[in-house]
């Protein structure tokens, strides 16, 4: 790692600074099967250079460009050699093989990829104070060079249901990268940006803030053409060579409005509050998978009945799996609102109380947008008949990402805070949050380790329930201490007594909420693998939250029910809260003067010091196509490390 900095003063009106940093990183993890090792190569660095001139006393220009680099490089390495005669598919590699309740035999499934996102960026800001005024307005733009190659299901996945079928050789789905494909893509895109806002002292006590910012993308582009769509999802037809989505920031308009309320007038008691509606840029985290993963450019392989070990590679157009962006996304924006008061107490300490609010419109979800399609009961309820056919027949599995969710958020926000006085400082928040979405896959079934694609993508409001990221309840405290022996004494007792510094941080949440499911497709919904987030039933009489908080069997798994076949269960999402999470950490500094400026600084910190064990998330899979899964509701991973102790030396010059 390295870091940069240069300021330069160029008399009372010019003024510019460059800062420079550089990082670089490499981890390999072993796998639970040794054969294979997961390798991850990061780079990162930055330029940022800013010159400031003060046109006049109440006039102030800033510009400032910027270049950004983030690499990022993941392998599966192969600590054996395997003949290539147990390949799956031709001049790749050994294949992956996924059994419910069993770890997973194979490379991941994801990688190798490799992606290298550059970006320059010019931004100019002019401040304008003008009487009670301050009149702030700018423009930023963004180039974004994102060379990448996103390798998917490269050398083949098959899925296997249950251990039973394992055994019998009974597949439940097979993908795989078809030969000649390729995920290799150079990206570049525009942001644009434009903004003006003034903050008013409207009276003596208030001041009032109100804004507006305009912001767009341009559509992406692909310096190779490696581009293509598939506008009407009903056809079979892709368009390629032009653009992979329509470009639906043009409108994008952005007000927002807030105000500082100091209530009597000697700023013991504020009051703030605020509101605006914030637009979210369609970029390369959108589009960077599904949109190298397109034909004629990229094949994936998804056979029906797929037979074991030797899957076709070629053939019918309804062997295809797709990735696809809906070619008609609309842009995701949120309104977001809060409204705070603010009141000094004694002994340098403030005590903050406030509401925070959101409202996710067209929201990103991930779905399977060619399931069968279903017959809709009186009660709203769907069953889905036997042999039914998906709604595309000119492919197998067409995952989609779309801009038809919703999100809500409401939060109550406690906080403390005592200034550095007298050789002591504290802190401490406290929140209490529900955030409920139709889904929180954003970017792909990775996003949280407790996400599952809807049972339905069709019907959003299916879907609706606590986040995955929902975290009911969120506390944190700090506290540093000046120890005072010592700061009268002289000498060796001086140097000895003097100098020392405790501190101290705690962290405590609820867990995130968790989704028991199904590990076959129940409801004969033709998802894209497996029960694709199927929901059992809740058995009479049980809460939808039956946790228990053993983890050998964090939830009562008879609380759940196999539902009918054709039906999709009523239990929902996120209904059963995942453990908790608890740490304390502790630190001990001696200060060492070494004269001047230069200062040495001993560290002895301490992290999980009281050693709590932090569990991970339960096994969910609570029925696999051959009954009762016996590992359903286990825990077998921790969160965080056991205790541990370090000692470190710091010197500043």
């Amino acid at each position: 790692m390295a870091v940069g900095k240069m300021d330069q003063n160029f008399g009372s009106k010019h003024s510019i600074s460059v800062k420079y940093a550089f990082d670089k990183a490499n981890v390999d993890q072993p796998q639970p099967i040794p054969y294979w090792t997961a390798a991850t190569r990061t780079k990162s660095q930055n330029v940022v250079g800013e010159h400031r001139w003060v046109i006049s006393p109440t006039l102030l220009n800033a510009a400032k460009f910027a270049w950004n680099q983030a690499y990022e490089q993941t392998a599966s390495l192969e600590n054996r050699q395997f003949p290539p005669s147990l390949f799956f598919i031709p001049d790749t590699r050994f294949g992956t093989i996924n059994v419910t309740g069993l770890n997973s035999i194979g490379p991941d499934t994801q990688s190798p990829t490799f992606v290298d996102l550059k970006s320059f960026q010019f931004i100019d800001n002019v401040t304008w104070t003008k009487g009670s005024h301050s009149i702030k307005t700018g423009f930023s733009a963004t180039h974004y060079m994102n060379d990448q190659d996103s390798s998917f299901d490269y050398g083949g996945l098959y899925t296997f249901t249950s251990i039973d079928n394992f055994v019998l050789n009974k597949p439940g789905t097979f993908e795989g990268q078809a030969p000649g494909s390729t995920t290799a893509r150079r990206w570049r895109q525009d942001l644009i940006g434009l903004y003006a806002q003034d903050d008013w002292s409207a009276t003596r006590n208030l001041t009032v803030n109100a804004g507006v910012r305009y912001e767009f993308i341009t559509v992406p582009r692909e310096l190779d053409g490696r581009m293509s769509a598939l506008p009407d999802l009903q056809s079979a037809n892709f368009v390629t060579g032009g653009n992979i989505f329509k470009n639906p920031s043009l409108k994008n308009i952005g007000p927002r409005a807030g105000f500082a309320w100091n209530v009597t007038s000697d700023s013991k008691n504020v009051v703030h509050g605020g509101a605006g509606l914030f637009f979210e840029p369609i970029l390369s985290n959108v589009y960077r998978a599904y949109g190298n993963r397109t034909p004629p450019f990229y094949n994936s392989i998804n056979p029906s009945n797929p037979p074991f070990p030797n899957p076709p590679t070629s053939g019918s157009s309804s062997l295809l799996r797709l990735d696809l962006l809906d070619y008609y996304l609309k842009n995701p924006y949120r309104v977001q609102y809060n409204a705070s008061y603010q009141r000094e107490l004694w002994g340098h300490t403030t005590a903050t109380v406030g509401y925070v609010g959101a409202r996710g419109y067209h929201q990103l979800r991930n779905i399977e947008y060619n399931q069968a399609i279903p017959v809709v009961n009186p009660d709203g309820t769907l069953f889905f008949p036997a042999g039914g056919t998906r709604r595309n027949p000119n492919f197998n599995s067409m995952r989609l990402r779309t801009t038809d969710g919703q999100s809500w958020y409401n939060g109550l926000v406690a906080g403390a805070n005592r200034r550095f006085t007298d050789g002591l400082s504290v802190q401490a928040s406290y929140t209490l949050g529900k955030s409920v979405d139709e889904g929180s896959q954003a970017v792909g079934s990775g996003d949280f380790t407790n996400s599952f694609q809807p049972p339905y993508g069709a019907i959003p409001s299916l879907n609706k329930g606590l986040s995955d990221f929902d975290i009911r309840h969120n506390f944190s405290a700090n506290a540093t201490w000046q120890v005072p022996f010592g700061d009268h004494l002289t000498g060796l007792a001086h140097g000895f007594a003097a100098g020392w510094q405790l501190s101290g941080i705690f962290t405590a949440h609820s867990g995130i909420p968790i989704t028991p499911v199904l590990g076959f497709d129940r409801a004969r919904a033709l998802p894209r693998s497996g029960g694709a987030g199927q929901w059992p039933d809740l058995a009479p009489g049980c809460s939808n939250d039956p946790v228990l908080g053993d983890p050998n069997e964090w939830f009562d798994t008879s609380c759940f029910l196999l539902p009918a076949a054709g039906t999709i269960g009523n239990l929902g999402r996120n209904t059963v809260s995942g453990p908790g999470y608890a740490a304390l950490d502790m630190a001990v500094f001696k200060n060492v003067s070494l004269g001047g400026s230069r200062r040495l600084q001993l560290r002895f910190e301490g992290f999980n010091v009281t050693n709590h064990v932090n569990f991970g998330l339960p096994a969910t899979t609570v029925f696999s196509s051959s009954g009762p899964v016996s590992t359903a509701g286990q825990i077998t991973s921790i969160i965080g490390t056991a205790r541990q102790f370090q000692f470190g030396v710091k010197v500043t010059f």
